[in-house]
């Protein structure tokens, strides 16, 4: 998350934006827990793909296993995503709007995102309890454990957005993160 802090007049000042520790480890934990995740699909589905054609005796529980780590790495790299504002964007108003008005718009939309993400923790809370009972048919893992991720996830997400907000209303953080590559 580094990048210029733009200013009133939309010029850019050289000193690039460094989260705080707390937030840079968590940052390094997502894109781990991502790649972990990731890495444990590529394995699964490989192992499955060799004992079944192979060896011709599948594992019952390769599938699940690779069907619930890309769920958990989904929700990950959506968190991950989320700090880093790597996100899908629409420029919209980019060009036509002010630096101060630009900065507005960002934090409405990060706000928007947190209370989006914030109601969907807590509003599913009492549904995720009832998961701690059911195991998968595989695995026989609680089913908490795969609700759970989405769960932590939409809680990551949410804390994200609402620093996002801060920093971007405070002028500590560009209201445009840098640009990345483009499809025009």
């Amino acid at each position: 998350m580094s990048g210029s802090v733009q200013t009133e007049e939309g010029a850019r000042d050289s000193a690039p934006f460094v989260l705080p520790a707390p937030l840079r480890w968590l940052d390094r934990i997502e894109e781990w827990i991502s790649v972990g995740f990731l890495s444990l699909v590529l394995i699964a589905v490989s192992t499955q793909v060799i004992a079944r054609y192979v060896f011709a005796a599948p594992l019952f529980w390769g599938d699940e296993l690779a069907r619930y780590s890309y769920v958990w790495m989904s929700f990950a790299a959506a968190a991950f995503i989320t700090g880093r504002r790597s996100h899908v964007t629409i420029g919209l108003f980019d060009g036509k709007l002010s630096a101060r008005h630009l900065r507005a718009l960002e934090c409405l939309a990060q706000v928007i995102v947190a209370i989006t993400c914030l109601c969907v923790v807590v509003f599913s809370y009492s549904w995720l309890m009832k998961t701690a009972g059911p195991k998968s048919s595989a695995l026989r893992m609680p089913m908490i454990y795969l609700y759970g991720g989405a769960w932590i996830a939409f809680g990551l997400m949410a804390l994200h957005s609402l620093v996002t907000a801060f920093y971007v209303a405070t002028g500590r953080m560009p209201a445009l993160p840098p640009a990345g590559d483009t499809y025009e």
